[in-house]
């Protein structure tokens, strides 16, 4: 595989992390490593490094939102739900 393969692969991961950090994660496609694998060039492994800290941050971000949801879920799931005849928004208290 030749090194401008090795920067199309890395422009593809560069754009996803892009979509990622703007929230857009619905395009994301699983990668399928070429079946062909040579090793990166020096340029192309310092850029391949500097993409794996990015997918990194960018996940711990990711699990860090996912938490807080999770959290916010299980209060909603453990709070009193309003009765019928409120009808009309009802608001939660999550100070309180």
């Amino acid at each position: 595989m030749p090194d401008s393969d090795w920067g199309a692969i890395l422009d593809r991961f560069e754009a996803d992390l892009e979509r990622g950090a703007a929230g857009a994660t619905d395009s994301w496609v699983d990668w399928t490593p070429p079946a062909e694998s040579l090793p990166l060039t020096p340029a192309s492994a310092d850029r391949a490094r500097r993409v794996l800290n990015r997918q990194r941050e960018l996940l711990a971000r990711l699990r860090a939102a996912q938490e807080g949801i999770a959290e916010e879920l299980q209060v909603l799931r453990s709070s009193p739900r309003p009765a019928a005849s409120l009808g009309g928004a009802a608001y939660l208290d999550r100070t309180g």
